[in-house]
């Protein structure tokens, strides 16, 4: 049973290289979930400063055009004085009534613009100072999880050679089977113990020819289910 014991060592130690691969993950996606955070404000920042460009450019338009009804309407009101009959007079009115209806919409006009432009500004600069905070804070965070990954990746390189040695301490078919195994990268655990008959782990019924031959030690079996070396009821514990 010596060589269930070295077993196992080696699913313990796996295990624990899982763990730490689990943590240089979830430190990994901290990454990630900032460096999406900074491309999608970073896609948003463009966007809001090519309207803000657009909406300027129209800005100005409606500035020109507005100028140019307003000098029309000045015009206009001069000529009033001009004039002397009523049919010129009221001609001149008329005139005078529709470009000042045009000027009152194109300030109604101007003034929504004045404030999508204002709005915009300050959207951008919320926009360049969550960025310039959020680089940095992502400086930082790379760091912190760059030295924490590098801890345990060094733990992983430890547990490895440990694995290694004690890989090459086993019976060549205890050692054919281990390694084998382990190269399926079983998730939780790459052994097994016999619970009421059956894999405790995919719960596949095992025959009772060959839970005896388990349970004899003299050499390693899997589990048909989901492959993972069956221990003995005597080295389970």
């Amino acid at each position: 049973m010596e060589s269930f014991k070295i077993i196992k060592e080696i699913d313990s130690l796996d295990k624990k290289n899982d763990e730490f691969n689990a943590l240089i993950d979830r430190e990994s996606a901290r990454i990630t979930k900032l460096e999406q955070m900074i491309e999608k404000r970073s896609s948003e920042l463009k966007e809001d400063q090519t309207k803000h460009q657009e909406s300027k450019k129209d800005l100005t338009k409606l500035e020109n055009e507005s100028s140019s009804i307003i000098s029309k309407l000045e015009l206009k009101s001069s000529q009033l004085a001009s004039v002397f009959t009523q049919e010129q007079i009221d001609s001149l009115n008329k005139e005078i009534e529709h470009l000042t209806n045009e000027t009152n919409e194109l300030d109604e006009k101007v003034f929504e613009y004045m404030e999508l432009i204002e709005s915009l500004e300050e959207k951008i600069n919320d926009s360049i100072n969550f960025l310039a905070g959020s680089i940095q804070t992502k400086e930082e965070i790379t760091q912190e999880v760059n030295e924490h990954n590098e801890q345990k990746n060094e733990l992983i390189k430890k547990n490895n050679e440990r694995i290694k040695s004690l890989i090459n301490e086993l019976p060549s078919i205890f050692r054919e089977k281990v390694s084998s195994t382990l190269s399926k990268k079983l998730k939780g655990a790459f052994c097994a113990t016999i619970d009421k008959d059956c894999c405790n782990w995919c719960k596949t019924t095992i025959a009772k020819v060959k839970l005896d031959e388990i349970n004899r030690g003299d050499k390693p079996f899997s589990c048909s289910g989901c492959h993972r070396i069956i221990l003995p009821l005597n080295a389970a514990y």
